[in-house]
Parts: structure tokens; sequence; C-alpha cells
């Protein structure tokens, strides 16, 4: 959705069009807007906790997205579309890579959630009861 805005930063960077590094620009100027936009509005729910700390978690959420895509496509990226890629195991690097995204959004994931379940103050039913119960045990496994 912010890609556009991508497109306008290489321009005035001056990086030429349809190369990886105007990519990568046009990724993370689009992540952190996305970010920014997202941590605002999850700020505005009512916390518990310093609602900048939330803003700041998103963010990193999404800046963490970016990383990951800027990893994968300098690292993990499978050559060209070619068909005749299936007949050698395309399969195989469609299901690594679902793999990967899978794993990333795992361990990126962490930050976002750990600052949400400590600043949340949903109080819908049974949610007040299961909200620690999740975070005591996501704080075991992850810690």
């Amino acid at each position: 959705m912010f890609q556009d805005f991508g497109r306008v930063a290489t321009q005035l960077l001056g990086v030429h069009r349809r190369t990886r590094l105007s990519w990568i620009v046009q990724v993370w100027v689009a992540f952190v807007i996305s970010g920014a936009v997202h941590g605002f509005a999850f700020s505005l729910e009512p916390s518990t906790g310093n609602s900048f700390v939330r803003f700041k978690a998103i963010l990193r959420f999404f800046m963490l997205q970016a990383l990951g895509l800027t990893v994968e496509n300098l690292f993990l990226t499978t050559p060209g579309r070619d068909l005749a890629l299936y007949e050698v195991g395309l399969e195989d690097e469609m299901i690594m890579g679902r793999l990967w995204t899978f794993g990333w959004l795992l361990f990126s994931g962490y930050w976002a959630l750990d600052c949400w379940l400590d600043t949340s103050s949903i109080m819908a039913p049974g949610i007040a009861v299961v909200l620690p119960l999740l975070k005591r045990s996501w704080r075991v496994h992850w810690a």
C-alpha cells in the first residue's frame, strides 16, 4: 500500500529503477510508514502501560519484517522463474520459503506480542483469565 512512497524515496535518492537497491529502499520505506501507522493505531487502544512503548514494539516488528524480506531477497531467492525448475524440485524451494516466512514471523513476532500482552487492557469475558496464562506460557517457551 505504501510502495509509492518508496518509489518517491528512490527518485529523491537518485537510485536507479528496477535495481535490487531500488527494491530494498522501497520495501524499507513502505514498512517504516506501515509500521508507524500500525503503531499509532495500536497505541490508541486503551492500555495499562506506556503507549509509546507499544508504538515502538509494533514499529520494531515491522522493521524486522523489512529485514526478513531483505535477507530473503539477497540470500534466499531461487533463480529466475523457469518452468523447468519444477522438474528439479521447485516445490521444495516453495516449501522452504514458507518455512522461512513462518519461522521469521515467530522469531520477530515475539517482541510485538510480548509488548501487547504487557500493555493490553482488554477485559472481555474470559480474556482476563486467559491473557495472564498466555503471557506466562509465552515467556516460559521464549525466555
